[in-house]
Parts: structure tokens; sequence; C-alpha cells
């Protein structure tokens, strides 16, 4: 009794289920209506019955020529050969002949070069009149050598003096034509410690010029001792 409870019960609900199916309503249809879209404006609407208007025949229009490129022929130019040319050979300038120099005539026999216009022919070169040479002369070659005139005693140095230092220092000088002494001095003969007080000292000496035959005043050498003695 209770299967056929359970299989009645189970039948009841399937019948149930197909009964709803059967009544299911059908889903509503929902129509949308297009409104075409409104001419554009200037331009007329169109009826069924007015004539559409036929497009103008297309005129074709010429050709435009192309205007062709003229080709130049191309000129070809043929380029010398320029030599260049030999330098021209300048003509050597005409050597004038060379003057004669002074102190020698054209003509003269036995002129010197560098000789005295009017000089005597045979004199020598260089010299003055009467022979006198124009460079320093010794002491014997003058007529009259020189004569001190003003002596300048040395200073004794001290050095010198403290370590007992005598002697004679002999110097060779040049006398000018004014009696004065040029500023080159030889030390002939040295004693140490005394040569540069010798030489300070003669330097402040004056002679009376020396003097050759013609009574002209010559440079001079001469030699002046100078003694150093401890008192």
């Amino acid at each position: 009794m209770l299967s056929l409870a359970v299989h009645g019960g189970i039948l009841a609900l399937a019948l149930w289920g197909v009964g709803r199916e059967a009544i299911a309503p059908s889903p509503a249809v929902r129509l949308v209506f297009v409104v075409p879209p409104p001419p554009p404006l200037g331009v007329p609407e169109r009826t069924g019955d007015a004539p559409v208007a036929e497009a103008p025949p297309r005129v074709a229009q010429p050709k435009r020529e192309v205007p062709k490129r003229v080709v130049m022929p191309k000129q070809t130019v043929k380029l010398q050969d320029h030599k260049p040319e030999p330098p021209a050979v300048e003509q050597a300038a005409a050597v004038p002949p060379e003057p004669p120099q002074a102190g020698v005539a054209p003509d003269a026999v036995g002129g010197t070069t560098g000789g005295v216009t009017g000089g005597v022919v045979g004199g020598t070169l260089g010299g003055t009149v009467g022979g006198t040479l124009a460079g320093p002369l010794r002491l014997d070659q003058a007529a009259q050598p020189p004569v001190i005139v003003s002596r300048v005693e040395p200073d004794y140095p001290y050095a010198a003096r403290l370590q007992g230092i005598e002697g004679q220092v002999l110097l060779e000088a040049i006398v000018d034509r004014n009696g004065r002494i040029e500023a080159e001095i030889k030390v002939l003969k040295s004693v140490a410690m005394l040569d540069k007080a010798a030489i300070e000292a003669l330097r402040q000496w004056r002679f009376t010029p020396g003097r050759d035959a013609n009574g002209q005043a010559v440079r001079v050498i001469v030699e002046v001792p100078i003694r150093f003695v401890l008192e």
C-alpha cells in the first residue's frame, strides 16, 4: 500500500508540471517604427511622378601639351696646352768702371790704395808728415817724451800692511795727446795685494803730451814703476 501511495504521488507531480508548461504565456513582441531622416536643406523633395533631371554631358577637356625638353648638344672645348714661356734672359747690366781709389791718380805710378789725395808717391800707408806712425809711439820714438806733471801716491792696502807686504809694481800705460792715462793699463810686474792700489793711483797722474819731430802731440807708451815701502 505504501508503494502505491508513493508512485501515485510521483505521477501527480509529473502531471502538474506538464500542465504548467502548457499554459506558459508567450513573450510579448515589441514593434519599433523608424522614421526616415528629413531631406537636406535646399533640395526639393522628389515626388513619385516628378521627372529626374539628367546630368549635363561631360565635356572632354583638351589635353594640355607638355613642351618637350630640348636637349642641347654638348660643346666640347679643347684646351690648348699652354707651355710656360722660358724666362727672359736678363741682360747683364753693364758694370760701370770702378772709380779710381782715393789718393791714387789714374796715371800715377807707385800710388797706394787708401792713400791721401795729393800724397807723395812712395809714402807709407797710414803715415803722417815726417814719417811718424799714427799709433802710439814707444818712449824712444817720441821727439819729446811725456813728463810727469802731477803724481798721486797710492793708498797702502791695510791687509798688506798687517802682513808686512812690500814691493814694486811695474805698469804699462799710454799717455794720450792731452797728457792723461788711457783706460787700458797692463801689469808687467805684480805684487800680491798691491796691484789694484797701484793702478788706481796711476789713473790720476798727469803728464805733458809727448810730441813728434814736427811738434805735434802724439800718444806715447810709458812704463811706470810704483814702489810700496813700509815705514
